[in-house]
This record gives C-alpha cells, structure tokens and sequence, in this order.
C-alpha cells in the first residue's frame, strides 16, 4: 500500500497511538498534520524528524478538538499548508476515572467534547471541504453486528446511524453484508430497514447495497 500524494490529518497525534497511526502514515508516503497538546519545543523536533524520516511534509496545528471552530481552522490550514485532506483519523481523546459522586462536571463535559462531540466536528469540517470542491462524500458500514473487517456495525443501530449520516452530511453509503444472518429474508428486511432510516433524514443519499448478501 502506497499513500504517496495523499494528505492525512490525524488528531491527537503528538504521542501514543495517535503519533503511531501518523508515522506510519508518513512511512507509506502521506503528508501528515499532526495535532495535540506538548511542549512547542519537543512538537517541533518531532515534526522536524518525521519529515525527515519519511521524505513527507509535516505540519503541526494544536488545535482544541472540544472546539468546532478550531477544527475548521485546522482543516482549512491544512488545505493550506499541505494542499488537501484526504484521510482523517479522530484518534484525539482523554479519560478520567472517578467514583460517580467524586466525578467532576467539568471533567464529564470534556469528556464528551473531545470523545464524542470532536469526532462529529471532525467530519463535519472535512465533509464541508469535499462538497466545496463540488466532490461527493461517501461513508461504509455494514447490516451485521461488524464490518467485514471486524469493526462495529449498524445491526440493531440503523436509526441512529443513519441521522448521524445525515448529520455529517454524506451523499454515498455504501451497505455490506458480513457477520448478519444468512437468510434472504433477513438480508431483505436489515436492508429496507437501513434504507427507510435512511429516507427518514430527509437527506438525499444513494444507498449501495453489498449483492454477497443471501
């Protein structure tokens, strides 16, 4: 697999799993915008040498993913800086372990800004990016309990699924079929029922089906 020519941007990026998935991303030719929280000194050394190691632009944007206004920019300045996006990662998230009564409300609402709020904010800018371009912004997921590639699915989500679609604003799904049942007439009704959930948003989007299904 090659990414040579492709511009990723990977939240949360400065350390951990988050800095992996970007190096590795750089080794296969990406140009990358890291993003996190650090020291100004040590981000720029790290960005210095992943540019260096790989061949790759690096560019850095600190970004706060509890803030919408702050992942537009980032998003903008990496068209900018870089030329597009072309992959998004929402790897950025943080954790607080407390007893119910010990657990600040501050740190609850973070929680849920960064971990949730920041992902939909994240692919609401990019969507935002592609239709500006007069491009088409297409999403996968599956009518099992998993993807076929082991990732979580829509079964038994399809309305909350498909008004989260709506809300990113794509045009495409396209709808497989591993780990569900292996009837017909199963196939037939998780299908239709993705499909009438689909047209319940109010939302103009071409629902692809997967023909492996039964």
């Amino acid at each position: 697999m090659t990414l040579k020519g492709k511009v990723a941007l990977v939240t949360g990026s400065t350390s951990g799993i988050g800095l992996g998935v970007a190096r590795a991303m750089a080794a296969q030719g990406a140009d990358i915008m890291l993003n996190g929280f650090g020291k100004p000194d040590e981000i720029e050394a790290l960005r210095a040498e992943m540019a260096a190691s790989h061949g790759v632009k690096v560019s850095y944007n600190g970004a706060d993913i509890s803030k919408p206004d702050q992942i537009d920019a980032m998003v903008a300045e990496a068209v900018k800086t870089l030329g597009a996006v072309d992959i998004l990662v929402n790897n950025a998230g943080i954790q607080f372990t407390a007893n119910v009564e010990d657990f600040p409300n501050e740190r609850w609402d973070q929680i849920i800004a960064i971990n949730m709020s920041g992902v939909f904010h994240g692919m609401k800018a990019v969507a935002d990016y592609v239709h500006s371009k007069g491009l088409k912004f297409g999403m996968y997921s599956d009518a099992g309990v998993k993807t076929c590639a082991g990732k979580p699915g829509s079964f038994g989500f399809e309305k909350q699924d498909a008004q989260q679609f709506a809300k990113w604003e794509i045009d495409f799904l396209k709808f497989d079929y591993c780990y569900a049942p292996e009837d017909y007439e199963t196939a037939i009704e998780l299908y239709t029922r993705m499909g009438r959930e689909l047209r319940a948003t109010g939302r103009k989007i071409v629902f692809s089906v997967c023909e492996w299904g039964p």
